[in-house]
C-alpha cells in the first residue's frame, strides 16, 4: 500500500484530530516486526506514529512493545467509530494511531537539562542575548513553553560577551595602593548571583595588582554594596592587603558617610548602639537583635529639606548593612532603599564621602570622593 502525506492526512482525520493549518513533516518509516510497519511524522507540534499490524487485536502492552517511545510517554487513540477499541480499517488494514505524550516546558528549564555544565543564570543570560533559537527562530523569553520533541532548538554557546572594562575615578595611587571613587550600580567583587560578564571593582584592582593567586576577591580589603558609592581602598599585592584588613579588624580605619534619609527627626545627632543579625526570614537582609553583633553609627542632620534630610554617617563598627538597617530603625530609612523601607528613587543615596588610614610607608591619608551630583539639592 502506498502510504505518504496524503494518507496520513486521512488516517488522522478519521481518528478526529487532522489540523488543516498544520503541516505534516518528516515522514519515515521501519518495520519494527514482522508484521509491522511504522510511519513517524510531526505534526501539529507533536510526534506522531501510525502502526499498521493485523495480529495486535487492540493489546495495548504489545503495542507500547512496537511504539517508538517509552510507555510513560506514549498515547494510544481510541478508534471514534468504535469507543473502547484503538484499531481502525484503513484501506482493509488495521492501523492504529499513536502520539507522543510529552507536556511543554520552559525554555530555560530545558535547556539546563541539556547543558548541565552551564548555570541557569548563564542560560537565561543567552537567551536573552538572542543567542537560543527555536525552530529557527530567536527567542529571548526564558519562560517561553516548547515541545522538546518537536521544537528543533539551538544554542550559540560560542558567542561570548566579554566583560566591558569600566574606569574608575582613582583619588590616590602608589607602588602598594590606590583608593577609587566607585559609582553606585557596580559590585566591589563577584557574587553567587552576578553574571560571569559583570565587571567588577576586584576585576579593575587586578589589571593594576600583583597577585599570585586568582581569587575573585584578590585586592579587596573592605567593600561598599553595589547600590552604594563612594571611597573604596584597593590593595595591589597581598602584604598591602594583609596589612589594610588588619587596620579595619582593629578598627583603626575610620570612614564618613553622608545619605538622604526621610522621616520624622525626634533627634538632630545621636549615637545608636545597636546590635545586628541577619534576618531569619530573609538572609539578604539584616536586623536590630540583642543576640546579634556590637553595631555602632554616630549620626548628625546636616540639612533638611521638608521630610528629608542630608546625615552624616560614622560608623564605629563595619557590620553589614548596618547604616541602612539603623536609620530604618529610627524610622528614617535612607532614600532608594526598598529593602529597609526606603521610599523609591532611582539610587541609594548613601556614600563614603571620606577615609583615613596608614598607609604601609607609615603615611596616614585622608581621601575624599564628593558628594556626587544627586545629592545637590541637599548641598546648597
Amino acid at each position: 500500500m502506498k502510504f505518504q502525506i496524503k494518507e496520513v492526512r486521512q488516517v488522522l482525520d478519521k481518528f478526529g484530530v487532522f489540523n488543516p493549518k498544520s503541516k505534516i513533516d518528516q515522514l519515515t518509516h521501519s518495520t519494527p516486526s514482522e508484521f509491522s510497519v511504522l510511519y513517524q511524522f510531526v505534526h501539529d507540534k507533536k510526534t506522531w506514529a501510525i502502526l499498521f499490524n493485523p495480529t495486535l487485536d487492540d493489546d495495548t502492552e504489545a503495542i507500547g512493545e512496537l511504539a517508538p517511545w517509552p510507555a510513560s510517554e506514549l498515547k494510544i487513540f481510541e478508534n471514534p467509530e468504535l469507543p473502547g477499541s484503538f484499531g481502525l480499517s484503513f484501506h482493509q488494514k488495521t492501523c492504529y494511531l499513536l502520539a507522543r505524550n510529552f507536556e511543554q516546558t520552559r525554555l530555560d528549564v530545558y535547556l539546563a537539562s541539556q547543558h548541565p555544565e552551564l548555570s541557569r543564570a548563564k542560560l537565561q543570560k543567552l537567551i536573552k542575548n538572542g543567542q537560543v533559537s527555536v525552530n529557527h527562530q530567536i527567542v529571548t523569553s526564558p519562560k517561553k513553553l516548547i515541545n522538546p520533541t518537536v521544537d528543533h532548538i539551538t544554542v550559540d554557546v560560542t558567542i561570548t560577551t566579554e566583560k566591558q572594562p569600566v574606569e574608575f575615578e582613582v583619588l590616590f595611587e602608589n607602588a602598594d595602593l590606590m583608593v577609587i571613587n566607585k559609582p553606585a550600580g557596580i559590585l566591589s567583587h563577584a557574587t553567587h548571583h552576578s553574571s560571569d560578564e559583570e565587571f567588577t571593582v576586584a576585576d579593575f584592582i587586578r589589571q593594576h595588582g600583583n597577585f599570585t593567586t586568582d581569587d575573585y576577591r584578590d585586592g579587596i580589603v573592605h567593600r561598599l554594596d553595589r547600590t552604594t558609592s563612594g571611597v573604596m581602598i584597593l590593595a595591589k599585592n597581598q602584604t598591602t592587603a594583609d596589612f589594610l584588613k588588619q587596620q579595619f579588624k582593629n578598627r583603626q580605619i575610620h570612614k564618613t558617610y553622608y545619605a538622604i534619609v526621610t522621616g520624622q527627626l525626634k533627634h538632630h545627632q545621636a549615637k545608636i548602639d545597636l546590635p545586628l543579625k541577619r534576618s531569619l526570614k530573609n538572609a539578604g537582609k539584616f536586623m536590630v537583635d540583642a543576640s546579634g553583633k556590637p553595631a555602632i553609627t554616630v549620626y548628625q542632620i546636616v540639612k533638611s529639606i521638608g521630610q528629608q534630610h542630608l546625615v552624616k554617617l560614622q560608623p564605629q563598627t563595619g557590620r553589614t548593612h548596618q547604616l541602612r538597617v539603623h536609620m530604618s530603625y529610627l524610622k528614617l530609612p535612607i532614600l532608594g532603599d526598598y529593602l529597609y523601607g526606603g521610599k523609591k528613587y532611582p539610587r541609594l543615596m548613601l556614600h563614603a564621602e571620606t577615609i583615613e588610614f596608614q598607609a604601609p610607608d607609615g603615611q596616614f591619608l585622608t581621601i575624599t570622593a564628593p558628594l556626587p551630583s544627586e545629592f545637590a539639592p541637599w548641598q546648597n
